[in-house]
């Protein structure tokens, strides 16, 4: 069985929560009004049936800025038998270093497990920006940045990605009428999960990262084939999740799952993470991956070795129901309901005064119009991090 530090039994008031005012006209952002490629027209498609489970590709497009690449996303829906007359969840997922688009049939087994009538938001990575700026979602990193892999140490956190793709995420769940918004990643997606947590927390009701990590490590030479500088590299994490524990926690709630024996992305990292959540009172768990499922999936027919195998274990199988799923489905009954109309969010409370970021001077910050105790990053462009999922750990990344 999984050791999982469960969080606290009460509920939230059984009220409606007020939903998000979108920047903009839904899949029409400002920054992009001119361009026909970011506009979302539906698409006619065949509904594809897996199961008990009917997909659609209800709409596609492409989010793209001045400092990042194109990433286009694609808005399915997803329901079983008799689910269409309910309100539906949207699930906004997050793809790992591997940037391979999820299949429909995941996409429906993830479906079955949540119950919901569905709509599930799948971004891709963007491309490459300006100055030669390559990006894990919301981090970019230059060459330099990312000498030895070390873009997650070294990079910086990306503003224009990260309010663009949270827009893009509140207007989708304000177009169908979404009860709750869910954040799901693994690996790099669960990096982009903890971004998004920390930039836009008002936006989403339920976070799930998986595998994740944040800017900076505590590993070192001996337990990473990155060889992360220390003391450099936890003082950046340190630095990271004293600036945006706060903000996280504004999530209703929050699961990081994680396996202990994980040598690409680091336990010990994510425990830091999780535990000034609970510090700050917020409702996380933190799951932990059995011993002997952290090399469950298979590549090519092999297993491999690093610990950081797990996608299928946590997410699809028959083993994720009392893992994951019987907890997400309760987490979605204790968080109240978005309103049916948009309502204006609720006032900020007042900046907290923080201490500057060794370095990363252009970190970011919460958005203003986010329910978090922080100012936004001035012109809002910085650069990037994450390219741990490369090199010899590239093959174990989903």
């Amino acid at each position: 069985g999984a050791a999982a530090s469960s969080s606290s039994s009460s509920s939230r008031p059984p009220t409606a929560r007020p939903r998000p005012v979108p920047a903009a006209p839904c899949w029409q952002l400002p920054e992009q009004a001119a361009s026909a490629s970011s506009s979302a027209p539906a698409v006619a498609t065949e509904p594809t049936v897996f199961g008990p489970s009917t997909i659609d590709l209800i709409r596609q497009g492409t989010l793209s800025g001045q400092t990042y690449g194109g990433s286009t996303y694609k808005l399915y829906e997803a329901w079983a038998a008799g689910q269409r007359k309910e309100r539906p969840i949207l699930t906004l997922w997050l793809h790992g270093a591997d940037m391979g688009d999820i299949s429909r049939e995941d996409l429906c087994r993830m479906q079955q497990r949540l119950q919901r009538h569905t709509y599930f938001l799948v971004p891709m990575n963007p491309k490459l920006g300006a100055n030669g700026l390559k990006f894990h979602w919301g981090c970019g990193f230059d060459k330099a940045q990312n000498k030895n892999d070390l873009g997650f140490v070294f990079g910086d956190l990306h503003v224009p990605f990260l309010k663009d793709l949270s827009d893009l995420t509140a207007c989708a769940a304000d177009e169908v009428s979404a009860t709750h918004v869910l954040a799901m990643g693994y690996s790099m997606g669960g990096f982009g999960v903890f971004q998004l947590a920390g930039y836009a927390p008002h936006v989403f009701d339920v976070a799930v990262a998986v595998a994740g990590y944040g800017l900076g490590t505590m590993a070192t030479a001996e337990t990473s084939a990155y060889n992360p500088p220390q003391p450099e590299a936890r003082q950046v994490l340190e630095e990271y999740i004293k600036h945006y524990a706060a903000s996280m926690v504004l999530v209703p709630r929050f699961f990081v799952v994680h396996a202990r024996k994980d040598t690409v992305s680091h336990f010990e990292d994510v425990e830091l993470m999780y535990r000034a959540m609970r510090s700050l009172a917020g409702k996380a768990e933190l799951l932990e991956i059995p011993e002997d499922k952290a090399d469950s999936d298979k590549k090519r027919g092999r297993r491999t070795k690093c610990g950081h195998s797990y996608f299928n274990f946590t997410l699809l199988a028959e083993e994720s129901e009392d893992f994951l799923y019987r907890r997400l489905r309760a987490a979605l009954t204790q968080v109240p309901p978005r309103g049916h109309d948009s309502l204006p969010n609720p006032s900020p409370p007042a900046p907290v005064a923080r201490s500057p970021v060794r370095r990363h001077s252009a970190l970011l910050q919460p958005r203003r119009d986010s329910p978090a105790v922080a100012t936004a990053a001035p012109g809002g462009d910085s650069a990037g991090c994450d390219m741990r999922e490369r090199s010899r750990s590239r093959s174990a990344r989903r």
